[in-house]
């Protein structure tokens, strides 16, 4: 029989093979649910998303830059006010 070569094999499926990959789906899902669906039971959740760590470290990297440009604005906005406050508006930097 086709299908139990199939789940004998399953390296060997041709991704082309829409039946073959329905077959296997159709067993994959109602186990995947189940499993799910007893975990959940014991109180285990879902995780909406696994990250790996070279997303979390670009996300940190693009906050990190994100935050400095904010501070370095803020010092020059700062220095801009100081000179004006002291009279000294012709020296701001060009």
């Amino acid at each position: 029989m086709a299908s139990s070569r199939t789940i004998r094999k399953p390296g060997k499926i041709p991704r082309q093979n829409p039946k073959a990959l329905s077959q296997l789906d159709g067993y994959k899902r109602p186990l995947v649910g189940s499993l799910s669906a007893n975990l959940q039971r014991f109180g285990m959740e879902k995780v909406a998303k696994v990250e790996s760590l070279q997303e979390i470290i670009e996300e940190m990297t693009e906050s990190f830059s994100a935050r400095l440009i904010l501070v370095e604005n803020s010092v020059q906005s700062a220095f801009v006010l100081l000179l004006a406050e002291n009279g000294l508006a012709d020296l701001q930097p060009k």
